[in-house]
């Protein structure tokens, strides 16, 4: 199972591999053979928040913890919203066209 490979990662020494490893397992987490773990995980995506500034993995995180009935009061900040994390900032630009279609 990928899950139990990225376990191991999730206490490593590296923020970047941490961050990186509870990225992978939070998607794995969606899965309902895993929903034992997720409790586990979803302290680690509090504490992420409460550390992280990188929009997508708050957005991940925040996702996480809506799915999977958590509270995150107190953990959001002004720019966590809906705009998926992938999204161009040049699309909210005022000279940005939009697509040529």
């Amino acid at each position: 199972m990928l899950y139990l490979t990225v376990v191991p990662f999730l206490d490593d020494l590296d923020a970047s591999v941490r961050d990186t490893a509870l990225s992978a397992a939070l998607a794995f987490g969606e899965h309902p053979g895993l929903a034992g773990h997720r409790d586990g995980l979803a302290e680690r995506a509090r504490q992420l928040l409460r550390t992280s500034d990188t929009r997508w993995r708050r957005r991940q995180a925040i996702d996480a913890l809506t799915a999977w009935n958590h509270d995150t009061t107190g953990l959001t900040r002004p720019g966590d919203d809906n705009r998926s994390p992938y999204a161009s900032d040049l699309a909210e630009a005022d000279w940005y066209p939009g697509p040529p279609f």
